[in-house]
C-alpha cells in the first residue's frame, strides 16, 4: 500500500497534536481543555491511519468526533471565566457510549453521525454565546480590554465550523467524484493543521496575560442594568430614598456630577488598566451603583465612558503649542491609551475625525489666523 498525501498530512497532524498537547499540559495547565482536544485529535488521526491497514478494528472515530464540541466549549469557558465550571459533563455521555453502540449495532453509524452534527452545533452555538457575554462584561468593567479580547477565539470557531462543513460535505457528494472528495479531504486536514498552530499560539498568550473574568464581574453588570439610585446606599452622606421618577433623575444627576468632579480632580482615567471596581472604590461607591449610573443614566459602557474622557485630554494636549511637534504616540500615552488602534478608533468616535486629521485641521486653522492677523 502506498502512503498518500492525505495520510502524510494526517501523520503530521497527529505528531503535531501530541507534541503541543504535551507542551500545554506541562507549561499551561489553564489550557487543559485545549491539550485534551489535541490528544483526542491525535488519537483520531492515528485511528484513521490504522483503519486502512487493520479494518477489523472497532471503529471509535464517531465517539472521538463527539468529544470535539464539548472540549471547544470547555476551552472558551476556561479562558473567559475564572470560576465557571468549564465542562458540561452530560455532553460526554454520547461520546463515551458511541463506540459501544457501534460494536453492538453497526447499522447505527448514520444515527451516530447525526448526533455528532447536533452535539457539535449546540456546543459551538453555546461557545459563541459565552464569547458574546464575555465581551459584553469586559466592555462594562475594563477601561482597556484589547489585550484580553477573545475575538481571535471567535475567528477560530468560525474556522472550526468551516472544517466541520468540509468534512460533512465529503459524506454527501456522489461516489464518482473522486477528485472532489480528495480535494475536500486535503483541505479539511490542511485547515485543521493550521488551526492547531493558531489555537496554541493565541491561547498560550491569552492564558498568560489574563486569567479570565470573575463571577462578580458578570453579576455586577447584570444587576446594574436594573438597579436604581435608591436601591443601594452609597456613603453615609449619600443614602438615597427616592419616591418617584423625578427624584430618581435628580439622584442620577447628582451622582453623575460627583463622578465628573472626581475625574476632573484625580484624573483616574489616565490609568491604562483602570477597572470599574477600582474607580468605584475611589469614589466610595458600590461598584454596582457606578455601573448602573453609566448603563442607565449616561447610556455608555465603562470602556466607552473612560475612553471619551481620554479623548478629551488628547484634544486638549493637541491644542497646546508645546505639543505641536510631539508625536501622536506620546500624546496617546499621556492621555491614558495603551493601544494605538483604540486611540484612533475612540478619537474618531468622539470627534468624527482621526487624531492626524484633527492635528492637520488645527495647523490649518493656525495658519489662517496668522494670515488674518498679518
Amino acid at each position: 500500500m502506498s502512503f498518500t498525501a492525505n495520510e502524510l498530512i494526517q501523520t503530521m497532524l497527529m505528531l503535531q497534536a501530541v507534541f503541543l498537547a504535551f507542551l500545554l499540559k506541562r507549561h499551561s495547565p489553564l489550557l487543559w481543555p485545549l491539550a485534551t482536544l489535541f490528544v483526542v485529535l491525535s488519537v483520531h488521526m492515528g485511528w484513521n491511519l490504522l483503519s486502512r491497514y487493520f479494518p477489523e478494528f472497532i471503529d471509535i472515530r464517531a465517539g472521538l468526533s463527539l468529544l470535539y464540541g464539548p472540549l471547544i466549549l470547555a476551552m472558551v469557558r476556561r479562558l473567559a471565566w475564572q470560576d465557571r465550571p468549564p465542562l458540561p459533563w452530560p455532553l460526554l455521555v454520547p461520546a463515551l457510549s458511541a463506540p459501544l453502540i457501534l460494536l453492538l449495532w453497526p447499522a447505527a453509524a448514520g444515527m451516530i453521525h447525526l448526533c455528532v452534527v447536533l452535539v457539535t452545533a449546540c456546543c459551538l452555538y453555546a461557545a459563541m454565546s459565552e464569547l458574546n457575554t464575555y465581551h459584553y462584561v469586559l466592555k462594562h468593567t475594563r477601561s482597556t480590554f484589547e489585550a484580553h479580547s477573545l475575538t481571535w477565539l471567535r475567528h477560530s470557531l468560525l474556522g472550526l465550523i468551516l472544517v466541520a462543513v468540509l468534512d460533512s460535505v465529503r459524506f454527501v457528494i456522489p461516489a464518482g467524484w473522486t477528485l472532489t472528495s480528495a480535494f475536500l479531504h486535503t483541505a479539511t486536514y490542511g485547515m485543521a493543521l493550521l488551526l492547531v498552530f493558531y489555537l496554541t499560539a493565541r491561547g498560550w498568550h491569552q492564558s498568560v496575560h489574563f486569567p479570565g473574568l470573575g463571577k462578580f464581574d458578570a453579576e455586577m453588570v447584570a444587576v446594574s442594568n436594573s438597579i436604581t439610585p435608591k436601591a443601594v446606599p452609597l456613603t453615609p452622606d449619600h443614602t438615597l430614598h427616592s419616591t418617584d421618577s423625578a427624584t430618581d433623575m435628580l439622584n442620577w444627576q447628582a451622582l453623575a456630577s460627583e463622578l465628573q468632579q472626581h475625574l476632573a480632580l484625580h484624573q483616574s482615567f489616565l490609568q491604562p488598566e483602570l477597572t470599574v471596581a477600582e474607580l468605584a472604590a475611589q469614589l466610595g461607591w458600590p461598584a454596582k451603583q457606578l455601573s448602573a449610573l453609566l448603563n442607565q443614566h449616561l447610556k455608555q459602557n465603562f470602556n466607552d465612558f473612560i475612553n471619551t474622557e481620554r479623548v478629551t485630554v488628547a484634544c486638549r494636549l493637541l491644542r497646546r503649542p508645546e505639543y505641536q511637534q510631539t508625536k501622536l504616540l506620546s500624546i496617546q500615552l499621556d492621555a491614558g491609551f495603551a493601544s494605538k488602534s483604540v486611540f484612533n478608533a475612540s478619537f474618531k468616535r468622539v470627534t468624527g475625525v482621526t487624531p492626524t486629521e484633527w492635528r492637520r485641521a488645527l495647523t490649518a486653522q493656525d495658519v489662517t489666523n496668522s494670515a488674518a492677523d498679518s
